[in-house]
């Protein structure tokens, strides 16, 4: 056995119930340890893949899709990104009006021409040196990963393999 100043310990030199007490001491340190080193892989299955899985339903681009991922911030924190990396030609990240909207009707300028195929105006291709735009409401994704449960099934998966994970080594490490 091995205790976490790295010095050994035989069976020989405690008694059973001294041993499990020292057990019982090593508990939060353990589960510390373990959730930080799965908590990239059950935030990937129970919050990354339903945003990407949700963001599909919604008909959002798979270039967006793409550009979800969960990032490890420090010891026990993770982020969700959308990490988007586009900006508009006035400077403001796209990823944030993707989120939040932006309020409506703006003209588009073209130079000269804006171009775009289909839509509500039929098939084919359409040109116009303005439009005006409507306005956006904003997927709120952020939103969605409280709304719709996903930190909140995160957690408890990763509560219940880190209480697995101690329940089967009790008594092995």
């Amino acid at each position: 056995m091995k205790f976490m100043d790295g010095k050994n310990l035989s069976l020989d030199d405690v008694d059973s119930i001294d041993l499990a007490l020292l057990r019982l001491d090593t508990i939060p340190y353990r589960a510390q340890q373990y959730m930080d080193a799965n908590m990239i892989d059950v935030a990937i299955s129970e919050i990354l893949d339903p945003m990407k899985s949700l963001s599909a339903s919604r008909k959002h681009t798979q270039t967006y899709i793409d550009s979800m991922s969960i990032i490890k911030m420090g010891f026990l924190k993770i982020g969700f990104a959308i990490d988007y990396n586009r900006v508009t030609p006035t400077g403001i990240p796209i990823n944030k009006l993707l989120e939040f909207g932006w309020d409506g009707p703006y003209e588009i300028h073209g130079n000269p021409w804006l171009h775009w195929t289909g839509g509500k105006w039929g098939p084919g291709d359409h040109f116009a040196r303005m439009v005006t735009h409507p306005g956006f409401m904003g997927y709120h994704m952020i939103d969605s990963l409280e709304n719709w449960g996903f930190i909140d099934r995160f957690l408890f998966v990763l509560i219940e393999k880190t209480s697995n994970y101690l329940e089967s080594t009790a008594f092995t490490e």
